[in-house]
């Protein structure tokens, strides 16, 4: 491995020695020597070192390894080896820690590891983290009493002080059924780009508009050339087409790719797709909150969760989302909210919260890796909780805050 310190000399940034054993990618004891290495107070050091082998323990020896072999997500964000994502770790394993207590089967573990459903064990692990130190007593899939339906709520939230009981289920909104060719080509071109990325040492990022049939063929076809050129002359390649940017680069020349990105204001291994009809998936969120509201209890009270893409971030105006929500869920009384939450596509590096009308908005940040928006549209006509119960359930998204700090809310 080699080492070296940024221009401003804050941050440790490790690069991969190709000439080494490319093995070493995939050996948690690797990832513990560079911990080791890192220019910190020996606690601090400890303290990552620590965290490795806990996710180690808990992922198992052999997942790194099979998670490279799958392009699994989480291979892709242990393999940035810099001070950034070690922090993450500490977080990450502290999330893991709280999953065990709860998933008393294993069944978020085994989603979390799995290629096919590991985004969606990530958001169970990152809810149930943050709704356990608020405070709550959590059970998975509990079984609502006079309901015959095979589906269970996700979690089952109890205020242990008082025992008040919120149930919440949690659901993903995809993008609509009106945008399935944009959705479909974006899935084809998009696999041709990842397919084999790791093995063959390849970054790429880009971006797509509407294609027809022949410019995706065009595309496709460039895409599988550039990927032959790249792992052949170990080179960067960009394709610039009327509908599509897109750069691809092997690892050794990582630097023209990173440039290529910073002008267009794109991250590295990001790709986007096609615009969609965000008005048509507000409606469709109303069907889906209609539906969820069958699976959940008549006697407590209920949130229902729902993550949308960074797209529907970046295209929803808020406060028509808020006011659409808000009149049509008041028909629901046993319903307190709906919570609704995504990637924050700016890449915020600090908290944040707001109220407006009434209703919550925050963006939290995982160790300045990664944040999150989350939405929060109280139901007016709901049959009131206790306030120390709302207040938990606010402070696990920082909504508290909101409430109670005037002079810091901030306007969106």
């Amino acid at each position: 491995m080699l080492f070296e310190l940024n221009q401003e000399g804050l941050e440790l940034q490790i690069k991969v020695d190709l000439t080494g054993d490319p093995r070493d990618l995939t050996r948690w004891h690797k990832i513990v020597e560079i911990a080791n290495k890192l220019d910190l107070p020996d606690d601090e050091k400890q303290k990552i070192a620590t965290a490795i082998t806990s996710i180690s323990h808990c992922l198992g020896k052999g997942f790194l390894r099979e998670a490279a072999r799958t392009n699994h997500f989480l291979f892709q964000r242990l393999r940035n080896r810099n001070l950034k994502t070690f922090k993450w770790a500490v977080w990450f394993a502290d999330a893991l820690a709280s999953l065990a207590n709860n998933d008393k089967d294993g069944k978020t573990l085994r989603k979390l590891k799995s290629k096919n459903s590991g985004h969606e064990g990530f958001e169970f692990l990152m809810l149930n983290h943050f709704l356990t130190n608020a405070g709550f007593q959590i059970l998975f899939e509990q079984r609502i009493a006079g309901r015959n339906s095979s589906k269970f709520p996700d979690f089952l939230l109890t205020n242990v002080a008082n025992g008040c009981q919120l149930y919440l289920e949690i659901s993903y909104l995809n993008v609509g059924d009106d945008n399935d060719y944009e959705k479909n080509q974006y899935g084809r071109i998009h696999k041709a780009l990842s397919k084999n990325t790791t093995q063959n040492q390849i970054d790429f990022c880009g971006k797509i508009g509407n294609l027809t049939e022949s410019e995706e063929a065009e595309l496709l076809e460039q895409i599988s050339v550039a990927k032959e050129k790249v792992k052949a002359d170990q080179a960067f390649a960009a394709i610039e087409l009327p509908n599509a940017v897109i750069a691809l680069s092997h690892w050794k020349s990582r630097d023209e790719i990173i440039a290529w990105a910073n002008e267009r204001q794109m991250p590295v291994n990001s790709f986007s797709g096609a615009e969609v009809d965000f008005n048509y998936e507000i409606v469709r969120m109303r069907r889906k909150i209609e539906r969820k509201t069958e699976q959940l209890s008549n006697v407590h009270q209920n949130v229902i969760v729902i993550e949308v893409s960074h797209l529907f971030m970046l295209g929803t105006n808020k406060i028509d989302l808020m006011r659409m929500v808000t009149s049509y869920i008041q028909q629901f009384p046993r319903l307190f909210g709906v919570l609704i939450y995504g990637v924050n596509p700016f890449g915020n590096k600090e908290d944040s919260f707001a109220e407006i009308e009434g209703h919550l908005f925050s963006t939290l940040c995982i160790d300045g890796f990664e944040s999150r928006n989350f939405f929060f549209f109280k139901n007016e006509k709901s049959l009131d909780i206790d306030l120390n119960t709302q207040d938990m359930f606010y402070s696990a998204f920082r909504f508290g805050k909101a409430f109670k700090s005037e002079d810091k809310t901030e306007e969106l």
